[in-house]
């Protein structure tokens, strides 16, 4: 083939191209004829949140186009929202307030620069008010006021559609707020203002979707306006009882220091005891014990981390209740085990866990014992110490760690 007639063969295709190019012009533009509808992109996965004397539409702008307004009617009223600055990544919300109490019908749409109009959502939704609150049942509780000066509120189950909240006044005067929701069955409250109120309000979701939570009508109760005071048992009864199992002491720190009055004295255990340990103590009398409370000694090496205070009612021979094992890091659950089966109880145990002392912050901690049982004898046992400085990282148990405590004070419950 000559270039001519190459030429003429590709004006040839050239033109049948352009002639079929027109027809699909000419064809678009009459399926643009009169006879079609031109819509305006809509708001997509469009709700409405329900709230009090309030309704929240939302609803994601993926879809929106060249929508410039949404409009929302409702009986003989209408609110347009201006949809200039958004995204298509953006979720739209808008608010209606300051609503009647009622069922509500509404349809939305948007509007392009044209006004040609989006289809038409119908959406109904309920805003709520006083009849709303009143068919409501707030939820219930108990309060106690423990020997411990605890408010103790426990809690019937909280379902995932309320919260409580608690707001009251703590003992340096600042406002404080506790909001209490599902899975909570006791909330405690340690530091308050005596004399004054404390608040109680449920508060209800109207459903899942809810846009709020709705607060019902609060209930108050009056905190105490005297702190309880246990009475604190004679330490002039206390006796170390020196038994086999018992830690050696060292170091100037005889067992007797813990209820010498001297904060500068201490109870210090000897070299290649380690923790766990323990000591014991005759109180002098059987009690129901209710609290303790231990001071640290100033170095504040080797104070306890973690400990429990262990009682044993009054019996004709102590020894006849000893564990067969050691009490040592090897042997602690063993010596626990034992020491249950032998009429030891853990007064520091409330069914949970043990408790935990954390001195970082202060020299002296109260806490609260098991009253339980009528003990007399009673074991003092460190399980972890702090090894160097208040550190988490100086947190340490086993052979090579002492045990050291500078006072111990136990209280007992007197109504019994």
């Amino acid at each position: 083939m000559n270039s001519t007639k190459y030429f003429s063969y590709l004006l040839v295709i050239w033109m049948i191209g352009l002639s079929s190019c027109t027809d699909l012009v000419d064809t678009f533009k009459d399926f643009q004829g009169d006879g079609e509808i031109p819509y305006a992109g809509k708001i997509d996965s469009l709700i409405v949140r329900e709230g009090l004397h309030k309704l929240q539409f939302e609803g994601y702008m993926y879809y929106a186009g060249t929508a410039e307004e949404l409009v929302i009617e409702w009986e003989d009223q209408q609110k347009t929202v201006s949809l200039e600055g958004y995204s298509k990544t953006d979720r739209l919300k808008v608010l209606l307030d300051n609503l009647e109490e009622k069922l509500y019908v509404f349809k939305v749409y948007t509007l392009d620069r044209d006004q040609n109009r989006s289809i038409i959502t119908t959406l109904q939704a309920n805003a709520h008010g006083d009849k709303f609150i009143s068919a409501q049942m707030p939820v219930s509780y108990s309060i106690t006021f423990t020997e411990s000066n605890v408010v103790e509120i426990a809690w019937s189950d909280i379902s995932k559609l309320s919260q409580v909240v608690l707001e009251y006044t703590d003992n340096k005067g600042q406002q404080q707020e506790i909001i209490v929701t599902k899975g909570n069955t006791v909330t405690s409250i340690y530091k308050f203002k005596l004399g004054s109120e404390l608040k109680i309000t449920t508060q209800v979701k109207p459903n899942e979707k809810g846009l709020e939570f709705i607060p019902l009508t609060p209930s108050y109760y009056d905190f105490p306006k005297e702190l309880y005071v246990p009475e604190m048992l004679d330490r002039r009864l206390f006796k170390n009882m020196a038994m086999a199992s018992d830690a050696a002491q060292n170091h100037g720190g005889a067992v007797n220091n813990l209820w010498d009055g001297d904060d500068e004295t201490y109870m210090h255990t000897s070299d290649n005891i380690g923790v766990p340990c323990h000591i014991t103590i005759d109180t002098g009398k059987a009690d129901y014990l209710t609290q303790g409370k231990v001071t640290m000694r100033s170095m504040f090496i080797w104070c306890p981390y973690e400990f429990q205070i262990w009682g044993l009612p009054e019996v004709e021979d102590i020894n006849a209740h000893e564990p067969t094992v050691p009490d040592d890091y090897n042997n602690k659950d063993t010596w626990e085990a034992e020491s249950i089966a032998k009429g030891w109880v853990n007064l520091t145990d409330d069914g949970t866990t043990n408790y935990v002392f954390r001195p970082a912050n202060n020299k002296e901690e109260t806490f609260k014992l098991n009253n339980s049982k009528k003990v007399r004898y009673i074991r003092y046992r460190a399980l972890k110490v702090w090894e160097r400085e208040a550190d988490a990282n100086m947190i340490t148990e086993g052979y090579g760690a002492y045990f050291c405590t500078s006072e111990l004070y136990l209280y007992k419950d007197v109504e019994h």
